[in-house]
């Protein structure tokens, strides 16, 4: 699973994408129509358009699933992320 860190604090992981679509469970929320971007190392930034945001769960920290799309995938990127 990827894990990105997003920009502007906190942290995502990639729950499912089929290079198009995906769901990330992050560390804070997003609100819908915003655009988050995060970075998994040296790679440049991967970009989601948040479809929707919702809490998952009660626990401390907080976790979000946020659905959304991919923005501007390069090929690389779009074969890490299905890679898992």
């Amino acid at each position: 699973m990827l894990e990105l860190s997003l920009d502007g604090g906190g942290t995502a992981h990639v729950d499912q994408s089929d290079g198009e679509h995906v769901v990330l469970l992050a560390s804070r929320p997003s609100p819908p129509g915003s655009t988050l971007t995060g970075r998994a190392g040296d790679d440049a930034g991967y970009l989601v358009k948040v479809r929707g945001c919702r809490r998952v769960d009660d626990t401390e920290p907080a976790r979000f699933r946020i659905d959304g799309r991919w923005v501007n995938l390069s090929r690389a990127q779009r074969a890490r992320v299905l890679q898992g």
